[in-house]
């Protein structure tokens, strides 16, 4: 069976993964004794994204879709707290955290998107 990769159009996808190339990118400025720390939590956390939006694509029924989009939202916000322990403990400079920043927030808003759409469909479905 052929792998379905009609999720990488989804422009929610597409954010993620410039969401996770930023995070990669920002990485390489970290110190080296972070390489297996918080800087594989941050990529760990960003590659799960696209996944998570690859399950939502895929999944069989709304509910399943929703349930991968919330995914995708706590993974988020994971990511999140982790930018910002990463800014805190001053891992690199601030500005280089401004992409992963705007990408993160692009990715929030089509995810909330996303979760619209698939409120409006089910109300429609129900009524």
């Amino acid at each position: 069976m052929p792998l379905d990769a009609s999720y990488k159009k989804l422009p929610a996808c597409r954010t993620s993964m410039r969401l996770a190339s930023a995070v990669y990118a920002l990485t390489r400025h970290f110190p080296d004794d972070e390489k297996s720390g918080l800087s594989a939590t941050l990529k760990r956390s960003a590659a799960a994204l696209p996944t998570r939006l690859a399950e939502s694509h895929q999944a069989a029924d709304p509910d399943g879709s929703a349930r991968a989009i919330d995914g995708a939202q706590t993974a988020l916000r994971e990511l999140g707290a982790y930018l910002d322990v990463a800014q805190r403990l001053r891992m690199t400079s601030r500005w280089r955290f401004r992409a992963a920043r705007r990408q993160a927030d692009k990715l929030a808003d089509r995810l909330g998107a996303m979760v619209d759409r698939l409120s409006e469909a089910d109300a429609e479905r129900i009524s």
